[in-house]
């Protein structure tokens, strides 16, 4: 697992690379590192159904934002029954107008939408082998 992963790691960046200059500065651009403080209203860790018959613990979720409209981003679990921590890596461009917020993830190739209110980040995002959509909170 860890092999096919990484290589959908380098796949993702690859493609982020290669989409970068259709990538357009936000018209509030974010600047920083969050972690997530709960998903699904539940504080981490968490268990996730990620696809039919498979659960993961999800112990950390951590995105940083850069001002250019990209976005990087490190999810921790270990699957059930294991206790084997994998760290999934994703990445893709933001769009941010000061109050409502839109990713995209390269490798989910799915669409998240969010809102921010005072410091924190509310989003709903679809994690890679996701079979539903989880509400994150980032403070």
């Amino acid at each position: 697992m860890t092999r096919s992963v990484s290589a959908l790691a380098v796949v993702s960046l690859s493609t982020l690379l290669a989409c970068k200059s259709d990538v357009t500065v936000p018209a509030a651009p974010l600047d920083r590192t969050l972690s997530a403080s709960s998903v699904d209203g539940q504080s981490l860790p968490i268990l996730l159904r990620e696809s039919p018959g498979e659960f993961n613990h999800l112990t950390q979720f951590k995105i940083t934002f850069a001002p250019d409209g990209l976005w990087t981003a490190v999810a921790f679990f270990y699957p059930d029954g294991s206790t084997a921590t994998v760290n999934v890596n994703d990445n893709g461009w933001y769009r941010f107008d000061g109050t409502t917020l839109l990713m995209h993830s390269n490798f989910s190739r799915t669409d998240w939408p969010g809102s921010v209110r005072s410091d924190t980040i509310f989003l709903s995002a679809k994690l890679a082998n996701a079979d539903a959509y989880h509400s994150f909170v980032l403070p």
